[in-house]
């Protein structure tokens, strides 16, 4: 099977990363070579999802989403030094 999708470059952030579809969703996007900042409330979880990620440059940051005051800082912050390509 080719695959037709390239995200090599790409910068990705990723929220609920910590489980299910999130998760996945994370795991799929850094085999498909982006990098990728992941979210969510549950650090441990997160960790877990960053262990299975591919290649490097992935961070992760836990966080309350429903904090609608932290979520602009937060996105400055990832986009600061690097273009972010993708949420």
């Amino acid at each position: 099977m080719v695959n037709i999708i390239d995200l090599q470059g790409k910068r990705i952030l990723i929220t609920g990363a910590a489980s299910g579809i999130g998760r996945e969703t994370a795991v799929i996007t850094s085999r498909l070579g982006a990098t990728v900042c992941l979210v969510d409330l549950s650090e441990m979880g997160l960790q877990e999802t960053f262990s299975l990620l591919v290649g490097e440059g992935h961070e992760y940051k836990v966080m309350d989403l429903t904090d609608l005051s932290a979520i602009a800082p937060y996105i400055k912050s990832v986009t600061e030094n690097n273009r972010l390509h993708g949420l």
